[in-house]
């Protein structure tokens, strides 16, 4: 297992190379379909891992009709290495939404993580995978920009990674170029939530043209 260690704020932080439900952390965020809970990926590692009581009561109580994309609900777990969940909607948000709905759910996650005192949360990396529409590089500099804006008492927040070097070594990269994630997240602060925002124009404007040693 592979880490890499570094500061959001006065939080550790850290972007692991590894199984989420191997983490003891207080809540692990788990990505799902809009209203509807995904067994696949994420969702299935951490059902086995001990936590499908917890989806299940995320599918039975909140999966209604009324999530939308970048919302985050907080489920006990029922059983793993984390005490929660932070289900979050996410999966399949569309190439045009994917992302601000990263934004949104990582920012979400963590605000709702803090107001629930938590003080450790595990993130896989959203937008990603087959299903994703964002590369490794795009989803690290939303979700570290989002995490910079959001974060107020979280103690310990991780990124974690599984079974992808190349992904593990773009989050690692764009975590050792915190003056350019610090740019991006003021970037994305001003944006967010205005009149007239394009997703596509946000994302082309802050990764092309980015140059790293």
């Amino acid at each position: 297992m592979s880490i890499y260690k570094f500061k959001i704020k006065s939080a550790d932080a850290s972007i692991v190379l590894g199984n989420i439900t191997k983490q003891i952390v207080d809540a692990y965020v788990v990505p799902h379909f809009d209203n509807e809970v995904s067994w696949g990926g994420v969702g299935a590692s951490v059902s086995r891992a001990g936590a499908a009581k917890g989806m299940e009561e995320y599918e039975e109580k909140y999966c209604n009709g009324n999530l939308k994309f970048g919302d985050v609900i907080l489920t006990n777990s029922y059983g793993g290495n984390s005490k929660y969940l932070l289900n979050a909607t996410t999966v399949a948000s569309g190439e045009d939404k994917e992302p601000r709905t990263v934004y949104e759910a990582t920012s979400n996650a963590i605000k709702v993580a803090e107001a629930n005192k938590l003080i450790s949360v595990a993130f896989p990396a959203l937008g990603t995978g087959i299903i994703g529409d964002l590369t490794p590089e795009q989803s690290a500099l939303v979700m570290l920009g989002a995490s910079h804006n959001a974060l107020q008492t979280l103690k310990d927040i991780r990124f974690i990674i599984y079974g992808d070097e190349y992904a593990y070594n773009e989050f690692v990269k764009i975590a050792k170029s915190e003056k350019d994630v610090l740019k991006i997240s003021e970037t994305i602060k001003h944006m967010v939530g205005k009149a007239g925002f394009s997703q596509a124009r946000w994302l082309s404007e802050f990764v092309q043209g980015r140059v790293f040693g």
